[in-house]
Order: structure tokens, then C-alpha cells, then sequence
């Protein structure tokens, strides 16, 4: 983990950490607010729109959730001293792929592996 101060990096993640929950937060309001249950109108537009509404919050909800759990785990690697390294080769990540995403836990190679396992799987048929 060449050429990335840590002390910098722990804070960064751990401001991205609390705005990720405040977010979640606004995020479960919104939802509760707006009564994801609660039927928009009387006409199907309404209906419609209301269910889009609700389909998106919970998306964007979802989307918050999965981002805040990945920047835990950064940060417990960081504590840990296994940051930077690949969690399915062990080898570097590098210092780029980490500049640009910071909670990257996989190098390229392994990366790249996966999403391709991940795409034959989505294209594969289904009973």
C-alpha cells in the first residue's frame, strides 16, 4: 500500500461513513413520509407514478446500504493492515484503482474475474 497516508485515508472514510448514514437515515424517513405502502391516487397515472417513486426511493435506499457496508469494510481492513491487498489473490492493488475507488477490495485481474463470472451467470438461462 505504497504512497497512500492512512491517518488521511481512515478520516475520509469515516466522514464518508457518517454522511452514508445520515443519508440512510433521510433515506428511511423519506420512505416512512411518503408510505410506501399508501396508494397514490385514484387513477392508474397516479398509481403508476407513486409506485415508481417508491420503487426508485427504495433503490437509491438500497444502492446507500450496500455503499456504507463497503466502506465499513474499508475501514476494518485499513485497522486490520490488509488494506490495498486483493482479497481473493492477496496481491497489491493498485495505488490508482485505490485513488480512484478507494474501497476497492479486489485488484483488476480479480475484479475483471469476477464480473465476468457474474455476467455468464445473469445470461445464463432460467427455468
Amino acid at each position: 500500500m505504497a504512497n497512500i497516508d492512512q491517518s488521511a485515508l481512515l478520516i475520509a472514510l469515516q466522514n464518508q461513513l457518517k454522511s452514508l448514514e445520515q443519508e440512510i437515515e433521510h433515506d428511511r424517513e423519506s420512505l416512512a413520509r411518503d408510505g410506501v405502502t399508501e396508494r397514490g391516487g385514484n387513477d392508474l397515472g397516479d398509481e403508476s407514478s407513486h409506485e415508481l417513486q417508491t420503487i426508485l426511493g427504495v433503490d437509491k435506499a438500497e444502492r446507500d446500504v450496500n455503499e456504507l457496508i463497503h466502506v465499513e469494510a474499508a475501514i476494518k481492513r485499513l485497522q486490520q493492515g490488509t488494506y490495498g491487498k486483493c482479497i481473493d489473490c492477496d496481491d497489491d492493488i493498485g495505488s490508482s484503482r485505490l485513488q480512484v475507488n478507494p474501497v476497492a477490495e479486489r485488484c483488476i485481474d480479480c475484479q475483471e474475474k469476477l464480473e465476468n463470472k457474474q455476467d455468464q451467470r445473469d445470461s445464463s438461462p432460467s427455468l
